[in-house]
């Protein structure tokens, strides 16, 4: 597998990363919006000029501002796939494909059967004479994709490839994209939103926060034990951040002290973290003995797996989510600007390493 290194830096947009990715498979970066993700693949495929960059793929230099090295976007074998599936409408499906080689310089008969193996694999070699304004969105991104697989690209950059599909057709797309890429030799970097793609693609996982990766790791590692808070939110976990007073207890800002697993050096910074299904919700005395009990204040409300996900405040503005059945939110009238008290139990709560 090739290794890529990636470093970009713009100060004026506040990205400054400086990353290797040398391990198997896909690579998401994962992160809010604004955060620089789709900066950092603009750079890597040649559409931005940044003042500092430095990108080597495999032993090939693509660009090097210190050395003043920059390869023009064709010539660094790297495809780039986003939202919008950008299919030539006055092209048939076919000549839609063979063009991303035949932009190469591929002569047009090898350009064609590049094309076709790819309609075939992708199964849309039925579609081959239809103009790209007649497709589907989910039949153009295949087509698309095609397209970039047809240039035998040594690095492939998805920039959000299914967020403008329909849920039942993006799923479609993506178990494509998971047979292709699995066992493949082309290197990918993923961005996404989506869980569901970190689930079915990623190996492993950057997340990047205001220009920076704050969290970087194997895909599992992120799934089961998050610590940044953006990745704790994408995955659906509570974290709260604080510091290590007692083995197995965590205060945090406010004075709040939550109890857990996890074995720390006192005075050491750590994150605790929870399943909002293992946070119970009461209006009135808590009853039973949880060791962690949190006073807050509802602030909204979502359906959430067949459940209701109340999200709610501490006086010092940390957020917690918690899950309660339908039934149980209408008995305890629950709704925004509810006072209930959070009470979780010790065997409940990981406690880590702050990152």
């Amino acid at each position: 597998m090739t290794a890529l290194q990636v470093r970009v830096e713009i100060p004026e947009r506040g990205v400054a990363v400086d990353e290797t990715f040398d391990g198997a498979g896909v690579s998401a970066l994962v992160g809010p919006n604004g955060a620089g993700k789709s900066t950092v693949l603009a750079a890597v495929a040649g559409l931005l000029r940044p003042r500092r960059c430095r990108v080597v793929l495999g032993d090939r230099v693509l660009v090097d501002t210190d050395a003043g090295t920059w390869l023009p976007p064709h010539r660094r074998r790297v495809a780039l796939l986003g939202q919008d599936p950008l299919a030539f409408p006055h092209l048939d499906v076919r000549g839609n494909v063979a063009f991303g080689p035949r932009a190469q310089g591929v002569p047009r008969r090898e350009a064609g059967s590049r094309a076709d193996a790819w309609l075939e694999r992708l199964d849309i070699a039925h579609l081959a004479g239809r103009r790209g304004s007649e497709l589907s969105g989910g039949q153009a991104q295949r087509v698309a994709l095609a397209r970039a697989l047809a240039c035998r690209p040594d690095l492939l950059l998805l920039d959000e490839p299914l967020s403008a599909l329909d849920v039942e057709v993006a799923a479609d797309v993506r178990h494509v994209l998971r047979d292709l890429l699995h066992g493949s030799d082309t290197r990918v970097l993923l961005v996404t939103h989506d869980l569901l793609d970190v689930v079915s693609l990623a190996h492993d996982v950057a997340v990047v926060e205001g220009g920076r990766v704050t969290e970087r790791g194997p895909a599992v590692t992120l799934l089961d034990a998050p610590r940044s808070a953006f990745a704790a939110r994408f995955v659906g976990r509570n974290l709260l951040r604080g510091t290590v007073i007692a083995p197995g207890q965590v205060r945090l800002p406010d004075g709040l002290v939550v109890h857990g697993r996890g074995d720390l050096p006192v005075g050491g910074e750590a994150v605790a973290l929870c399943d909002p299904a293992d946070v119970a919700v009461h209006v009135g005395p808590v009853t039973g003995s949880p060791r962690t009990v949190i006073p807050a204040v509802v602030t909204d409300l979502a359906t959430h797996a067949g459940a209701v996900r109340l999200w709610a405040c501490t006086p010092s503005g940390v957020r917690v989510g918690a899950d309660v059945t339908p039934l149980a939110c209408a008995e305890l009238g629950l709704r925004a600007g509810t006072a209930v008290t959070l009470a979780v139990k010790a065997q409940g709560v990981r406690i880590l390493p702050a990152p």
